[in-house]
């Protein structure tokens, strides 16, 4: 599997048919001022994105972002991204990096994906529903040209084949396994529900969740709070406050819906691919 930093490869099938898809979601309204009453949870609101998403895919795994933008169709939309990073105890209003990127969607389901943490320094990928291609590439502000990688999506089948039984006349391992480590104690994960507000044009499902991970020593507790469109199948704000590391938010900004420049859907002519395509399954060593 290619790797992008922000990006984890999500195993899912792919969306519901677009009426029905719609029906199950919450109505989008360009001038929405008063959200409804809450009629789902966060989860079910993404769960049933999710499971839109799967039908749309038809058989084929498809990518997970993180932020999320579903591949789903008929839901064009273009719109910047702000990541802005705070240092630990600094000021709200001083952040430490703050950089501005692109992402977008077009009827078919195309993704545009953009993320940076460092300025001058994105990292895209392009994901399509229709060719079952994956495209990613650097761009830095050093040099408009470079190489970029491509992969094809595969399907479930192919995911979800098993692991190939051990050898029988392989000697056996000598090695030793070292007893697991003693483990603290930790909290039970927490979510809180945080109902439904308008942002940048569509009604979100907000939820703060908390979870804790044993470092040893030492448990790092990890605060995020996330904002999901279900009727645009994207997340629209998350914030990400971590025990003794920089905070850190991803703000959808400029929500305009409508057919995005197809230019965002294809390699850049400047930006040569890399040795020949693989598949997307990732290596198992």
């Amino acid at each position: 599997m290619i790797s992008t930093r922000p990006i984890s490869v999500r195993i899912l099938p792919g969306l519901l048919l677009a009426a029905t898809f719609l029906a199950a979601s919450v109505a989008f309204s360009q001038d929405s001022t008063t959200p409804p009453p809450p009629t789902l949870t966060y989860d079910q609101a993404l769960q049933q994105a999710s499971n839109a998403e799967q039908q749309y895919a038809n058989g084929y795994a498809t990518i997970g972002y993180s932020p999320a933008i579903l591949t789903i169709p008929n839901r064009p939309f273009t719109a910047t991204r702000v990541y802005t990073e705070w240092a630990r105890g600094g000021s709200q209003d001083t952040p430490v990096v703050s950089t501005t990127v692109t992402i977008a969607r077009d009827a078919a389901g195309r993704i545009h994906y953009e993320s940076s943490r460092v300025a001058g320094d994105v990292a895209v990928m392009i994901s399509d529903p229709v060719q079952h291609m994956n495209y990613e590439y650097e761009v830095n502000s050093a040099s408009p040209t470079g190489m970029a990688a491509s992969c094809t999506q595969p399907t479930m089948s192919q995911i979800s084949q098993p692991a190939p039984a051990p050898d029988p006349s392989a000697p056996a391992s000598t090695a030793t396994i070292a007893p697991p480590a003693a483990s603290t104690t930790l909290p039970t994960p927490t979510k809180v529900e945080l109902g439904t507000q308008p942002l940048n044009g569509t009604v979100a499902y907000g939820q703060s969740r908390t979870d804790f991970v044993d470092l040893q020593p030492g448990v790092l507790t990890m605060v995020t709070v996330s904002w999901f469109s279900p009727d645009m199948g994207l997340n629209v704000r998350q914030t990400n406050d971590y025990s003794n590391q920089n905070r850190f938010s991803i703000e959808t900004t400029n929500l305009v819906t409508g057919d995005p420049d197809p230019s965002l859907f294809a390699l850049p002519s400047s930006y040569t691919l890399s040795g020949s395509t693989t598949s997307c399954i990732p290596t198992m060593n």
